[in-house]
């Protein structure tokens, strides 16, 4: 938060022209590249926001636009969001007696913060409100004209809620929403559709399209005729849960099983790829890349990728598609194809349009391409779980939850593969994926502190039994740590007990070259107070630091290590440093190796 205020441009020096906007209109209409030429548009009407609020709110969404403050951003779906917030501020600050930014008092913080909450959640409301606050705390800080008072009222606010925010975060409780079992019922349906409904789908529908010519009145409606015609098709039905009671050729039967089919595909993207709802907008016939196309070795086993762009950073991202991703993009590009070479564009997600207005009753913006929206997909997606299931609460089903019930799903049983997940997800760091995906599964969370209480009494025993102990600590206080571990473990009886009694004492990090008796005051990997720092908690840092220890247990992992070194420097040509370094990388190895009780 800045704690001045840079002077507000005059609106003269604030041209929009480049974006397509006029700053006086009282309609804007912000562009948005889907894919391949493909625009949506969000428009922002000022005509309802009291006219002394107008200018203010138009100078800082146009800041925000030209890149002139501290949270800048182009992100028509952003800049919406933050238009709907300061519309709603303005009109109840309006109808409080507050005619402009200048006249505000600190006195209706609190009480608007209260009127705005969510009903209902409590916890989820908080973070709401909070988000709320700071876009409202931005526009006040950076255009309006508030007094000191005002200032110092907004930051002790911002302070009071973010506190309840992150209280309500530790108690907010997230479920998966949908069962794990609900969950898998609904992939091995859905791959079964793509897999042997498929093709009975796209034939069928090659056969409509050909009994159609001819059928189509001048408006391009179909004629009774095509409908008598549909209905003497062939058809020997359908084989999974999804469509096993639909027939395509009856009534609505071919819109409801594109919906579905659709559905289906969705449901695999969404949920073996991780992607969001508005990366999976912008993919394309021409998105997946074969594993055969990517230059790999002959016999080498791979995934197909997809490539993309990450929709909060507008990073390009390569996503790893499993073969039913593979296989459901594919179906969906061979379904849309009719459409898709009509319009003229490569996107994907094109099924709505045969779901929507005939061509004669289509609006002149709404004949050409577009892509199918977030709720027209979550529509699809949910139309599929309920008629592979029936009777499912198909509302549960969200974009998100899915993302969640795969990071949990996958770490559950491998916690090892938070970075891969970590990459998959397009987080930078894999405590972004921990925390927000991984993190909030309490029964995971308890998983992982067991399984990371075993890991540590296992060392823990391993060092007590152990005859012979590397170190470069003094004997002494070796002995000391060593003796207190015993002691706890006589008087623990579970592992999770344990730990406790640990408390705050030595904290004891197993990995595969040794363990960390980790004191941040004592570390040679430059950790902090959370623990070693992972970037350069190497072997080489390790055997040099004073929290390293070693037993007869790491005596094969040091010995391979050994055996590298010596076929490394039995290379002809090494430069005389990378000499130098691996030869004290192998004294210190064989000193290791040596106080273990290695043979060598």
């Amino acid at each position: 938060m800045k704690s001045l205020r840079q002077a507000t441009p005059p609106v003269s020096e604030l041209s929009l022209d480049g974006l397509g906007i006029n700053f006086e209109d009282d309609e804007w209409f912000l562009r948005r590249n889907v894919i391949d030429g493909i625009v949506e548009t969000r428009r922002l009407d000022f005509s309802c926001i009291p006219d002394g609020w107008k200018v203010p709110i138009k100078i800082y969404l146009a800041l925000a636009m030209l890149g002139r403050l501290e949270r800048s951003t182009r992100y028509a779906l952003v800049l919406y969001e933050r238009f709907i917030v300061l519309r709603s501020f303005a009109v109840w600050c309006y109808e409080e007696g507050v005619d402009s930014p200048s006249d505000l008092s600190p006195e209706l913080i609190c009480p608007w913060t209260d009127a705005s909450r969510a009903v209902g959640r409590v916890e989820a409301g908080a973070t709401r409100m909070r988000a709320k606050f700071i876009c409202v705390e931005d526009f006040l800080l950076n255009v309006g004209d508030v007094s000191a008072v005002v200032r110092a009222e907004m930051v002790r606010v911002g302070k009071r809620m973010s506190k309840e925010a992150s209280v309500a975060a530790k108690k907010r409780k997230v479920d998966d929403d949908l069962s794990e079992q609900e969950c898998l019922m609904l992939l091995a349906d859905a791959i079964k559709l793509i897999e042997e409904d498929g093709p009975t789908i796209e034939a069928f529908m090659g056969e409509v399209m050909a009994i159609e010519a001819g059928r189509l009145c001048s408006a391009g409606r179909r004629m009774n005729s095509f409908y008598i015609a549909k209905r003497s098709l062939p058809f020997n039905g359908f084989r999974s849960k999804a469509l096993a009671k639909l027939d395509p050729r009856v009534g609505y039967g071919e819109q409801i099983m594109l919906k579905i089919a659709e559905g289906a595909a969705i449901f695999i993207i969404s949920l073996l790829s991780s992607m969001r709802p508005s990366e999976s907008r912008r993919l394309t016939t021409a998105s997946v890349k074969p594993s055969n196309a990517l230059g790999m070795p002959a016999g080498a086993e791979t995934s197909d990728l997809i490539e993309g762009v990450l929709s909060k950073s507008g990073r390009p991202h390569e996503w790893v598609a499993a073969p039913a991703v593979s296989d459901a993009i594919a179906f969906l590009e061979r379904l849309g194809r009719p459409i898709r070479d009509h319009v003229g564009t490569a996107a994907l997600f094109v099924l709505n349009m045969y779901r929507g207005r005939g061509p004669a009753e289509a609006r002149d913006d709404q004949r050409g391409a577009r892509v199918d929206g977030y709720v027209a997909l979550r529509r699809s997606m949910r139309a599929f779980a309920e008629a592979s299931i029936p009777g499912l609460d198909s509302e549960k089903l969200n974009f998100r939850p899915l993302r969640r019930f795969m990071a949990r799903f996958i770490a559950r049983r491998d916690r090892s593969s938070l970075g891969a997940l970590a990459y998959q997800y397009g987080h930078l760091e894999a405590r972004i994926t921990d925390t927000y995906y991984v993190g909030l599964d309490r029964d995971l969370s308890t998983l992982l502190e067991e399984e990371n209480a075993n890991e540590v009494v296992s060392a823990m025993d391993d060092l007590i039994s152990a005859e012979h102990v590397y170190t470069n600590l003094p004997t002494p206080v070796i002995a000391e740590s060593i003796s207190r571990m015993n002691g706890v473990l006589e008087r623990a009886s579970t592992n999770l007990e344990v730990m406790r009694m640990l408390g705050a004492g030595v904290v004891l990090g197993p990995c595969d070259w040794g363990y960390c008796f980790y004191r941040e005051a004592r570390s040679r990997c430059d950790g902090d107070a959370n623990g070693p720092n992972p970037g350069k908690r190497t072997p080489s840092t390790c055997a040099g630091c004073l929290n390293f220890t070693a037993t007869a247990k790491h005596a094969p992992w040091w010995e391979l290590r050994r055996q590298d070194l010596i076929s490394f420097l039995k290379l002809r040509g090494i430069p005389e440093q990378s000499r130098r370094i691996a030869e004290e990388r192998l004294a210190s190895t064989e000193l290791i190796l040596k106080k273990i009780g290695s043979s060598l």
